[in-house]
């Protein structure tokens, strides 16, 4: 109930607020501070006879009303079935007001002695005041209460059921407790749910935009100088359609041509200093560009090479692969662009704001106008943008995870005459990417005829109301072309910021899913810190249970223990789906246990710290991944700070892959090609014997690891590792 209170006082103590100093105002509607209660009933019983748009301040008794009823009905619906679905009609009518202002100004001055009256200049601030106060009480109290649904479902319930004798209000579920026999739960409607998760959605954008500008940062040295050429830039291009303006008007009404040449000068000047700094302008941003990309797949590699093996589990490749290229590009070129072309634009709007208004403030207030229903035409078109970017977003990375599919596994597909298949499929993401971009299409359509016809509206307005000014004796015709030059430019200019506003709602379309992997947490971390001075190899398993997180339903282990004693060779024997490899894989860590311990020399293996363990414990695995690289690289892989030469031939002779390497062309230095392409089964595996061997491991994991051999290799590799100086070896049949 503190709840309810707090959102009606605030409506109240607003309401009162808004009509009081409404009214109030029109009590010093004259040159006095001197407050006269009969200009208030002079003005609202029309003592004039009639309502005078250009004297009558009525009007914003109006607005304060509408502003009231708005809140009032609002309160009511909230209280009722809780936040009311009006956001864009509310936002658009405040700004309908403001732009109204603007228009009452206008039509104010039209007798100068009134632009002296104190109220008027207070019921115009206040005016425009009350309706900025009013957008944080719409969308700050009725989102951020928690109330909703649960003031409808209490008194629902006090009407339905007469027994109730207590009422709690929570967050989730209305607790009722029936005739003393314990509570009773309603739970709130999942429709309630969604909306707040779409509100909490909506207002984590600006953490998005946040995230991304903080980007920049880190390269401010070559964002600060391009920032510098930036402001020279735009200050030239401000000052460029005021001598415009002049060369014209020396053209026409023939002056001296010493004046007409000075103003061609400095026009050539302003050019030429443009250009220039253009240029480097440019040229700073595009690096800075390519610095923030850099830094972005820098980050969110970090953070996905850390993840447990459960997260790619759970994702395809292709998938996490467009967040990586794709995504990061789009938000590191759409942010960058976007700073300088913002930057830019605003720079020359308050430049040529400066000299319109002191051209002619009345035709300044006529531009604005136009300018706050252009705004929320804007905002409308980026929110709505800005979901079909993410949507476009998500359907590229399925295509591209189905392509990155079908080409890593080329040979099935071409084994299995499927290349039909995987492009039908491919097209079917493509055609539902299409479809989005279809009413992004759509979306600019309509935007873009709104947004031209309120610029050519606003050249028209200005137009006809600086033909008034001229007519009037206001103004002169060359200050009125030297204006319309600044207001097209400035046209042009909001117009880009505009889209500037749509750019970054389609990096944070893209960057939803990049900064959720990024800030992601692993489940499983390897920070193990236990270095013990010699590892034996004693292996315990001590009740443990496990299930996929995949499969979280379906326990694999269920309560397992056995313990492998020193300078035993154990085989884990079973069939297909019996666990085998997923005690290999919870050996390694790659998974963490529901219950129970894994030890190694009774010390838990997520404390032993993770280099160490991994190089005392190798695993060949059944079909195991080459890099692209030499079979140097990949024999010494993890270890070629400390395994020398010698380390390697020999891991490599034990492998029974010595005597290939050296009849190769390039020996050591052979390509395997992309996940060993280049090699066959046999060869890759015991490359893959080769670089778990050179570890000189403690334990030795074989996941069916000669599967791939021929018999005689397969007999040599055996009796080699029979004669290994192992504490352990560990092998799956």
């Amino acid at each position: 109930m503190n709840k309810i209170i707090l959102v009606l006082s605030a409506t109240v103590i607003f309401v009162y607020f808004d009509l009081f100093i409404s009214a109030a105002a029109l009590g010093f509607y004259h040159s006095t501070l001197y407050f006269d209660f009969g200009l208030i009933k002079h003005y609202f019983l029309f003592k004039d006879g009639y309502y005078s748009f250009y004297k009558s301040p009525i009007d914003f008794i109006l607005f304060s009303i509408l502003r009231s009823v708005l809140l009032i009905i609002g309160i009511c619906l909230f209280l009722k079935r809780g936040t009311p679905k009006w956001n864009l009609l509310f936002t658009g009518i405040e700004l309908g007001i403001i732009s109204f202002t603007f228009i009452k100004i206008l039509a104010f001055s039209e007798y100068s002695e009134q632009l002296y009256f104190y109220g008027f200049w207070v019921s115009l601030l206040w005016n425009i005041l009350a309706s900025f106060m009013l957008c944080p009480i719409w969308f700050g109290i009725f989102r951020s209460e928690k109330l909703q649904i649960h003031t409808a479902s209490l008194w629902s319930q006090a009407d339905q059921d007469g027994d109730t004798r207590r009422l709690l209000v929570e967050e989730d579920t209305v607790v009722g407790v029936e005739n003393g026999h314990g509570p009773t739960v309603t739970s709130v409607p999942s429709e309630e749910k969604k909306e707040e998760d779409i509100e909490a959605e909506r207002a984590s954008t600006i953490k998005h935009m946040l995230n991304l500008l903080s980007y920049c940062k880190h390269h401010g040295r070559w964002f600060g100088t391009g920032f510098i050429f930036l402001v020279m830039f735009s200050v030239a291009r401000v000052f460029q359609p005021y001598y415009t303006a002049k060369v014209v008007s020396n053209i026409i009404y023939g002056k001296e041509k010493s004046e007409f040449l000075h103003s061609i000068i400095i026009m050539c000047s302003l050019c030429l200093v443009s250009s220039i700094t253009g240029g480097l302008r440019g040229g700073c941003f595009s690096y800075a560009t390519a610095l923030v990309a850099n830094k972005m797949r820098s980050d969110l590699f970090k953070s996905l090479i850390y993840q447990e093996i459960g997260f790619f589990d759970e994702r395809k490749t292709g998938e996490i692969m467009s967040r990586l290229t794709a995504d990061c590009q789009t938000m590191s070129s759409t942010v960058s662009t976007n700073i300088n072309v913002f930057a830019r634009n605003m720079i020359m709007v308050i430049g040529s704001m400066i000299f319109m208004c002191t051209i002619s403030w009345r035709l300044t207030f006529a531009v604005f106008v136009t300018a706050p229903l252009m705004g929320f035409i804007t905002k409308v078109y980026g929110n709505y943008y800005d979901k079909l970017s993410e949507s476009t977003q998500s359907k590229m990375a399925e295509a591209n995870s189905i392509a990155e599919q079908a080409l890593g596994t080329i040979r099935t597909v071409r084994s299995f005459a499927c290349e039909h298949k995987e492009v039908n499929r491919f097209e079917e993401k493509l055609l539902a990417t299409l479809k989005v971009n279809g009413q992004k299409s759509w979306a600019y359509l309509g935007y873009a005829t709104l947004n031209e016809f309120g610029n050519n509206a606003t050249l028209i307005a200005i137009l006809f109301y600086g033909g008034h000014l001229v007519l009037t004796g206001k103004m002169t015709g060359d200050a009125l072309f030297s204006f319309l030059l600044y207001q097209t430019q400035i046209a042009e200019n909001v117009y880009a910021i505009g889209w500037v506003f749509t750019g970054i709602m389609e990096a944070v379309g893209a960057s939803r899913k990049v900064f959720e992997y990024m800030e992601r947490e692993p489940k499983i971390k390897n920070d193990g810190e236990f270095v013990p001075h010699f590892v034996y190899g004693k292996i315990n398993f001590n009740n443990i249970s496990f299930s996929y997180p995949t499969r979280p339903q379906t326990t694999v282990l269920d309560n397992v223990s056995f313990e492998v004693q020193l300078g035993r060779t154990v085989a884990l024997v079973g069939p297909s789906g019996a666990g085998k490899s997923s005690i290999i894989s919870l050996l390694e860590h790659f998974y963490e246990p529901s219950n129970g311990q894994i030890l190694l020399d009774d010390n838990p293996i997520n404390q032993i710290d993770h280099k160490l363990f991994h190089q005392k414990v190798s695993l060949v695995s059944q079909e195991p991944v080459l890099h692209d690289g030499t079979v140097r690289y990949n024999i010494l892989y993890g270890c070629e700070e400390w395994a020398t030469e010698e380390d390697m031939i020999e891991a490599a002779k034990l492998a029974n892959i010595h005597d290939f390497i050296m009849e190769s062309e390039k020996g050591y230095d052979t390509e395997c090609g992309e996940k060993g392409v280049q090699m066959s089964g046999g060869q890759k595996q015991r490359i893959a014997i080769a670089r778990a061997l050179v570890r000189k491991p403690a334990v030795l994991i074989l996941d069916e690891a000669t599967s791939a051999l021929d018999s005689e290799s397969e007999h040599v590799i055996q009796e080699a590792l029979a004669n290994l100086p192992l504490k352990k070896l560990i092998q799956l049949l």
